[in-house]
């Protein structure tokens, strides 16, 4: 054992000393190798120990997951479009827009020379009623401040109201406010050049204005958009006869009668300047056929003109007269 111990130091690099020392140190050194055993042992078993490791922390990942579904957004809603109210349309046969007749006698009243047919006039359903209807029934019973607030009422909805332009220039027409009346309807041809029935009038307020040629010009234009436009035609004779054109008036009366042998107006003015030349048979022709279309709106003439025809018959001639 000594011996052996001895073996062991000096490997170690211990030199021999006595046995005490030497037992020692060899007890120290045993010691020595066993912790490093043990030590070497901890190491490799470490792992199997379950001991926590120190280092970072790993989490395992999640599962993947599948993206949420998708789904089709549903359409916007369509925009709520509210329907616009249209403006009410007077029917076409409710608008006065009628030719201002020509006038009856060349020597006449204001009244006289604007006169024109009216229909029966038939009372609103309604005070409430539209402003259109209250405006053209005020008009045709003759009250001109009632039917001008009505009319501007309308304008002032629609400013581009043709019925409105032309009907409100007959409003002023009748009342004697012709410039007025001029104004209204080129506004309305201005909106609508071709509109014959504007034109038509234009010209007789120009004819009344003693403007014969700008009269003429306007009621060839109607004639121009409405060939058979048998007022313009019998107002334009009227112009042709206060410009001292006889011949072109005749022309055109005939014309008119051609298109409607039934009007009036052409066999009343026809009739007279079938007098005024001294052709009576002629002029009794006319003036028969006058009294035999006339509708109440001429009514007023027929005892004037049944003298006219006693006179003519029994040799005599009266003073001539024309009519719209």
């Amino acid at each position: 054992m000594s011996a052996h111990a001895d073996t062991v130091l000096a490997t170690l690099g211990y030199k021999s000393e006595n046995a005490a020392t030497s037992t020692r140190r060899l007890a120290f050194a045993l010691v020595a190798v066993a912790a490093a055993g043990a030590a070497y042992l901890a190491w490799a078993l470490w792992p199997a120990s379950g001991a926590s490791v120190s280092g970072p922390t790993l989490h395992a990942a999640p599962p993947p997951q599948r993206p949420p579904a998708v789904r089709p957004s549903a359409p916007a809603p369509a925009p709520v479009v509210t329907a616009r109210s249209m403006p009410a349309v007077a029917p076409a046969q409710t608008a006065v827009h009628a030719a201002a007749a020509p006038s009856l006698p060349t020597v006449a009243s204001d009244r006289e020379r604007t006169a024109r047919a009216r229909p029966v006039v038939l009372a609103p359903q309604s005070p409430s009623g539209d402003d259109f209807k209250l405006a053209l029934y005020y008009q045709r019973a003759g009250q001109f401040d009632q039917a001008l607030v009505h009319y501007k009422a309308v304008l002032q909805r629609d400013e581009l109201d043709l019925e409105a332009h032309n009907n409100l220039g007959l409003l002023y027409k009748d009342k004697g406010l012709l410039d007025e009346a001029v104004g209204e309807f080129r506004r309305a041809l201005s909106i609508a050049p071709r509109y014959a029935r504007a034109h038509n009038n234009l010209g007789v307020t120009l004819l009344e204005l003693g403007r014969l040629d700008a009269a003429a010009a306007e009621l060839r234009a109607a004639l121009a958009i409405d060939p058979r436009n048998v007022d313009a035609m019998v107002n334009l004779a009227l112009t042709q006869k206060a410009a001292g054109q006889a011949m072109d008036a005749k022309g055109s009366l005939i014309r008119a009668l051609d298109a409607d042998p039934h009007g009036a107006a052409a066999h009343y003015n026809l009739g007279l300047l079938y007098e005024e030349t001294g052709e009576a048979a002629r002029a009794i022709e006319h003036y028969r056929a006058f009294l035999q279309y006339a509708g109440p709106e001429h009514a007023s003439r027929a005892p004037d003109v049944r003298a006219r025809i006693a006179t003519l018959e029994s040799g005599g001639r009266q003073r001539s007269e024309r009519i719209p």
